[in-house]
């Protein structure tokens, strides 16, 4: 199975090296107090709820949970500039645009995607998937594919743009993927704000 979100291993990594360092804490701490003589003897249940209740609490910091901290703020301040306020969460009418389109082309057969890096890791999944960003630098080798028919984009059929995303690629840049995917027939089949989808028209 892929992976769901390109970010969870930041968390994924670290919680459970935490988890179980509670435990070794737990036994060790037995040990101590039984040199001591005190009759301190926590039982396994003990040692599992305090893994919990560690796990629960350091997730404020490093967690995927609702009301964990967010964890990679430098990130996107690169992408979308540092001070904005960005409501781009499942409730919101751009999280559900996203997600509605991302998740109809994670369903459709043999999609090829070209998109913008945040977007793109929604779209994990897909028969083919490329970022802009990796697309630009290799844009002369892709062109040479046979798939490609003399140009790069010819081998996508949907293109999926968050303009205001600046992690991999600039705003420049976006903007002249989209003059070149118009020109190879590409059309717009929805956006909302700075999200946009395009979609090649048949026989293109």
């Amino acid at each position: 199975m892929p992976a769901s979100s390109l970010a969870f291993q930041y968390a994924t990594g670290v919680l459970p090296i935490l988890w179980l360092a509670t435990l070794w804490g737990a036994r060790a701490l037995t040990e101590t107090q039984r040199g001591y003589g005190s009759g301190f003897e926590p039982d396994a249940t003990s040692a599992a709820i305090g893994a919990a209740a560690a796990g629960l609490v350091l997730s404020l910091y490093v967690g995927q949970l609702p009301y964990s901290r967010p964890t990679l703020l430098d990130v996107r301040a690169q992408t979308y500039g540092a001070g904005k306020d960005w409501s781009r969460g499942p409730g919101a009418p751009i999280g559900r645009w996203l997600n509605e389109h991302t998740r109809s082309l994670r369903g459709t057969p043999d999609a090829t995607v070209l998109a913008t890096g945040r977007a793109a890791a929604h779209l994990i999944g897909v028969r083919e998937l490329e970022t802009i960003g990796q697309y630009l630098q290799r844009r002369e080798a892709l062109s040479q594919l046979p798939d490609r028919r003399g140009h790069p984009l010819r081998a996508y059929q949907w293109i999926l743009i968050d303009r205001d995303d600046g992690l991999h690629q600039t705003r420049q840049e976006v903007d002249a993927v989209e003059q070149e995917a118009v020109a190879e027939g590409f059309e717009v089949i929805d956006r909302l704000e700075t999200l946009v989808l395009y979609r090649r028209l048949p026989g293109e």
